[in-house]
């Protein structure tokens, strides 16, 4: 049976349908061969992989214990063991509270947590609320009542001092403290957040960066678990020790969801791996060790601490110790560390070279030998500057300038005379810290960028019991598996939505959210704070945009033949820097292509090169519908139904998914040696064949004097700095119309990764509850930002940089597509619906706290006033509870 497949469904990650005999023919790796079916919640994550908590050390909360608050906070949907509850296991009136099982798994996904037991099951409205627990056997159990048995004195008041509310919460860490108040008692390595309070723009800047994201992208956890499996462990730390080098030398377990990692860990390359390094380890592929220390330790920076000294001698709301009279925390001493305004501290990680000789990443080793090394330019010049991507001065005047820091300031705040500015600093040479790159964000924006304002606000969201004595039972906090279930785009938070309308008309609707979504001021609160959220997305998405087109650019473009037996062109492709290779980094998975197509005088399609198979991948050997050579359907096919109409012959490539031989892609390919001879190309550098044991170990034969490694190595098709190459096209006499002028459309795109990759790393599963298809979606499209399901309607994904139309009318034969400084610097739409006046459009609700009364006293139930004339059949009928209420247009799809 064949896939149907329609444009709009987008990468699909489909396994094309081929005959018997293509089956017979062709056989698939075993990390190629994956279906569309995979466990949308599938997480590599078990409970047996988290090793048990040991006893915190002296400067732990009990809110860390080797955890994060999200992994101590009991999931939606998990026993959260109450007063009750204990009483029940213990036999005891007090008030103590268990813990949560540290062992217990985490209900992840739309089912049970969303819309099942805890929603409307047993939990809701079942044994815990009207069952056995508050009426049943507990209460009047069965067997008679002893004759001369109260059924009242429960419910009388005892006759002693009135008792004071008590507010008894689920787990140790949530009691009487502040998210930013934990992550201040972690002695070891300070969250950003606690450096926020100082330094609000290096915040804001750092929390939508690369660096940032290193450690939450669910495509880095995915590769580096299926490597860790596919080299039987012996990769080890190798991978993720760059990307959370908190979370290592916490030593959290390598393979765990990012929901169990510590706050600091998740927050990637934080402020403390660059600003608590005090050895110039050189390349070590980042095996550095974090300086420990508390936020009152020193700091390390290219400045030393004269501005230190001063505020501190003039500022009496500062605190240098715990036993300090300010009320601000502060580092005590700024050293200074004259590596870190080097590139050879940028070369610790940016240079990655595997014990066995392979060498997977060479950004650094490309600077060390580019023309702006030999300037004396550094990696700071260009990427910490004024402009991303260049220098445009020498010295100080390359950069901003501004205050260090602005002490108590907002994050947004731009106006010394502001009162959300904050105490500043005089001002001095002040670097940019958002690091604009070829990846983005394909995670939920409540969790990417970092928000403290978000933490604070989800900290703050407690799911409550009233208990019968008046104590408050704080039965959960929000955290971020919460967030992923917010659905901000359908309109959920935004008052003004079709949505947010609906649930006016009807509030059952917005009742049957799961918790805490289900209550209108967290939902508002919350869709408030993400505008904030999308106002950085769309900054890096334009400084993204901006580095990548000074990369990559278009050069000429010729014509070397036009007649009626061939058309013949080529285009330039130019790095149009002078620092490093581009791609550079990972450049194994950085998809950079160039998408052609000729049309001729009625606008019909004759020629394409850089087109996508039904899953997002262009056409080359690593597209499956190429690997099958799969049939066209739909769209696909439907594309050359003109060639009918004109009588001309459908060729090969119209029916089938050809490999594309003109394809002009600049990602290089990973070459893996078999064992008994020859090599193959792969996805990810790992042998896939069953002779070469897949262990990561030193090679036992020098790799110089071979010039290369043994199990693998790289094929570099990248462009050197200030390089170029042509890009040669041909579309032969078969293809052509006869009906010029033609028109040549170019389109230069980028892309994080290609979608071939997913299913490679699929089968460890994604974090956050993303599928395999999701995430292609999101790589190539973007993130949904309206209601529609359309992949059209997705904002952020690939980028096109340069997009040209070249008429070819016979007698021009060149054209200069050279981009301009204007040019490279536009900015492009935002892919995120920021804003400005959001919040004032937002209509403030008063709060809801889910807290539950207690049962009125028996006696008090019973209206004196009774009256059974009072409520007659109309009141009670089927006009306020029918099925327009509770029927499927509330509950159904």
């Amino acid at each position: 049976m064949k896939h149907s497949v329609s444009p709009e469904q987008g990468p699909d990650i489909l396994r094309p349908a081929t005959s018997a005999s293509a089956n017979r023919a062709i056989s698939l790796p075993r990390f190629a061969i994956f279906s569309l079916i995979v466990a949308a919640n599938l997480a590599p994550i078990h409970a047996e992989d988290v090793p048990e908590p040991t006893k915190p050390e002296a400067e732990e909360t009990a809110g860390e214990i080797g955890k994060s608050p999200a992994a101590a906070e009991p999931a939606s949907g998990e026993t959260v063991e109450t007063v009750e509850t204990v009483e029940k296991q213990k036999g005891a009136t007090g008030n103590a509270i268990l813990p949560p099982s540290e062992g217990e798994a985490m209900k992840e996904g739309f089912g049970d947590e969303g819309f099942g037991d805890e929603g409307f099951g047993d939990e809701g409205f079942g044994e815990e609320g009207f069952g056995a627990e508050e009426f049943g056997e507990e209460s009047f159990g069965g067997g008679e009542l002893p004759p001369d048995t109260d059924i009242f004195a429960e419910f009388e008041p005892e006759e002693e001092d009135e008792k004071e509310s008590k507010t008894i919460y689920a787990n140790a860490a949530e009691a009487h403290i502040s998210f930013l108040d934990l992550l201040e008692s972690e002695k070891r390595f300070p969250s950003a957040s606690a450096c926020a309070a100082c330094h609000p723009d290096h915040f804001r800047e750092w929390s939508v960066s690369a660096h940032a994201y290193a450690q939450v992208s669910p495509v880095f956890n995915a590769m580096q678990a299926t490597l860790f499996k596919a080299t039987s462990g012996t990769n080890g730390d190798f991978c993720i020790r760059c990307h959370t080098q908190v979370g290592m030398q916490r030593e959290e377990p390598i393979l765990t969801s990012n929901f169990n990692r510590h706050p600091a860990s998740l927050e990637g390359i934080t402020c403390v791996v660059c600003h608590r390094i005090d050895k110039n380890y050189g390349k070590v592929s980042g095996r550095t060790s974090v300086v420990t220390g508390d936020v009152f330790d020193p700091v390390y920076g290219p400045k030393g601490n004269a501005i230190l000294k001063e505020i501190l001698e003039n500022d009496t709301t500062l605190k240098t110790e715990e036993e300090g009279t300010g009320q601000r925390k502060i580092h005590n001493d700024a050293k200074k560390f004259d590596p870190i305004a080097t590139s050879g501290f940028c070369g610790t990680c940016h240079d990655v070279n595997l014990l066995n000789g392979f060498r997977l990443e060479e950004a650094f080793t490309q600077f060390k030998n580019s023309p702006a090394n030999a300037d004396g330019e550094t990696c700071q010049d260009c990427h910490m500057g004024k402009v991303p991507g260049a220098k445009v001065a020498d010295g100080e005047a390359n950069y901003h300038t501004g205050p260090a820091a602005r002490i108590g300031g907002d994050l947004w705040a731009t106006d010394p005379e502001d009162d959300g500015y904050g105490k500043a600093t005089p001002s001095r040479k002040r670097t940019n810290h958002m690091f604009a790159g070829p990846d983005y964000s394909i995670i939920h924006p409540g969790i990417f960028p970092h928000s403290k304002n978000i933490r604070d606000q989800l900290w703050d969201m407690q799911n409550q019991e009233l208990k019968p004595n008046g104590d408050v039972v704080v039965k959960e906090r929000a955290s971020l598996r919460h967030v992923i279930h917010f659905k901000w785009e359908d309109g959920w938070g935004d008052v003004n939505s079709d949505f947010e309308k609906r649930v006016a008309k009807n509030p059952k609707i917005g009742e049957a959210l799961p918790w805490p979504w289900n209550d209108l001021k967290y939902r508002t609160d919350f869709r408030s704070s993400l505008n904030q959220q999308f106002r950085l997305l769309n900054e890096i998405n334009t400084q993204r945009y901006q580095v990548l087109r000074r990369g990559y650019q278009l050069g000429e473009f010729k014509v070397t033949r036009n007649d009626h037996k061939a058309l013949e062109f080529q285009v330039e492709v130019r790095n149009g820097t002078d620092g490093h290779g581009v791609p550079t980094g990972f450049d194994a998975e950085r998809l950079v292509f160039l998408n052609v197509a000729v049309k001729d005088r009625y606008g019909r399609k004759v020629f394409e090169s850089g087109d996508r198979d039904p899953n997002g991948d262009v056409r080359d050997l690593h597209s499956v519908f190429v690997h099958h050579n799969a049939d066209k359907t739909h769209s696909f096919l439907a594309s050359s139904d003109w060639k009918a109409k004109a009588q001309l012959p459908l060729l090969a490539e119209d029916k089938k998914w050809k490999v594309d031989n003109q394809l002009f892609s600049l990602q290089s390919k990973f070459i893996v040696r078999n064992r008994f001879g020859g090599e193959r190309e792969q996805v990810l550098a790992v042998n896939y064949s069953v002779d070469p044991l897949p262990y990561i170990r030193p090679d036992t034969f020098p790799g110089i004097l071979r010039a290369r490694p043994g199990g693998a190595r790289k094929h570099a098709v990248g462009l050197p700095p200030n390089g170029s190459r042509i890009a040669d096209y041909k579309v032969p006499a078969k293809m052509l119309t006869g009906t010029g002028p033609y028109t040549v459309d170019i389109r230069f795109i980028t892309q994080m990764i290609p979608v071939n990759l997913i299913p490679e790393i699929s089968g460890v599963g994604f974090d956050y509850n993303l599928s395999p298809m999701e995430v292609a979606k999101r790589v190539v499209h973007g993130h949904r930002i309206s209601p529609s399901t359309r992949d059209s309607d997705r904002r952020g994904g690939a980028q096109v940089l340069w997009e040209k139309t070249i008429r070819l009318d016979g007698e021009r034969t060149s054209w200069n597509l050279h981009p301009t400084e204007k040019d490279i610097m536009a900015v492009p739409p935002g892919p995120f619906p920021y804003n400005p006046e959001f919040d004032a459009g937002q209509q403030q609700e008063t709060a809801i706290i889910d807290i539950v009364e207690p049962p009125l006293p028996l006696d008090e139930q019973i209206d004196p006033n009774y009256n059974p004339d009072d409520f007659k059949e109309e009141d009670f009928g089927g006009e306020d509870f029918s099925e327009g209420e509770f029927g499927e247009e509330n509950f159904g799809e």
